[in-house]
């Protein structure tokens, strides 16, 4: 949307999740065409962000009712959070299911790195 109204010279400016609805509105009240196009894709945007909310609602509710989950997140001095920490289960899940023979050295500094880029840890 952003793109789209900088073709026509509108800038939209900073704007929170809150506020962008308004301020596309704002910027686009004087042209009917303009109106015509914004309008779908507000509707379109508001109704992802609903049903994003209502999916990070059900990570949460899983993530707090899985005990390895629970202490995930509550390692110390970095944040995981449920998205991150259901990623890491489901991940440690996906390779007990499907490794069926020792990885390689290269494998297994690769996994170690996923692990350490999912808890946002850089090695020294």
């Amino acid at each position: 949307m952003r793109g789209l109204l900088r073709n026509f010279g509108l800038n939209v400016g900073q704007a929170s999740g809150g506020t962008f609805d308004g301020r596309i509105r704002e910027l686009v009240e004087h042209d009917a065409e303009l109106t015509e196009i914004m309008e779908p894709l507000l509707a379109g945007r508001r109704k992802l962000r609903e049903g994003l909310a209502k999916l990070e609602k059900r990570v949460l509710a899983e993530a707090k009712q899985d005990e390895v989950c629970r202490r995930l997140m509550t390692v110390r001095a970095h944040h995981v959070d449920p998205a991150n920490a259901h990623k890491i289960l489901l991940s440690a899940h996906r390779l007990n299911n499907y490794v069926v023979r020792p990885i390689s050295r290269r494998a297994g500094r690769r996994l170690h790195a996923e692990a350490l880029g999912w808890l946002h840890v850089l090695p020294r």
